[in-house]
């Protein structure tokens, strides 16, 4: 049973770190493409909202109202004047949570690599003794079947990120 989820989770995981991301990449917009600051590949907490175009970059609430006046001045210019009246839907305040997620489950997925890697040492080092032997697979495979359900999770959390955004 081990070994089945073992090779479900190697062929599952390709998928979901190749076709699904570029999906979901090529259903971001190019000016939010242009503005995404990330750290450490991280994803940004403003991940789904909308972004300004380059090269403010501001993030920008769905129901922020913009009104436009325009005076004279006492050269007899025109001058025009754009005041913002921001307010914060539900659901802004949804696509911020969605994008805390997805960078929560980046984070779960490089820990389960890291035990991944603590497994294979501990393997390694176990020096054939079954109990230490057993201990550093059992690491491996749920530290496999979290990085899985991470990619998973994060995958989803995007999909559903780039939908409500749009």
């Amino acid at each position: 049973m081990k070994k089945l989820i073992i090779i479900l989770a190697l062929l599952i995981a390709p998928f979901f770190m190749v076709v699904v991301p570029v999906s979901n990449a090529l259903a971001a917009t190019a000016s939010a493409q242009a503005c995404s600051k990330s750290f450490f590949g991280l994803p940004t907490w403003y991940e789904f909202l909308t972004l300004s175009k380059p090269p403010n970059c501001e993030v920008q609430m769905s129901e922020q109202l913009t009104t436009t006046t325009t005076t004279q001045d006492a050269t007899g210019k025109d001058v025009t004047t754009t005041t913002v009246n921001g307010t914060t839907s539900f659901k802004d305040i949804w696509l911020i949570v969605l994008a805390i997620i997805d960078i929560l489950m980046t984070v779960a997925g490089v820990v389960g690599v890291i035990f991944v890697i603590v497994g294979g040492f501990k393997y390694v080092t176990s020096t054939g003794t079954p109990e230490k032997v057993s201990n550093a697979k059992n690491t491996i495979l749920y530290a496999v079947v979290g990085v899985v359900v991470a990619i998973v999770a994060s995958q989803i959390v995007g999909f559903i990120g780039h939908k409500l955004g749009t």
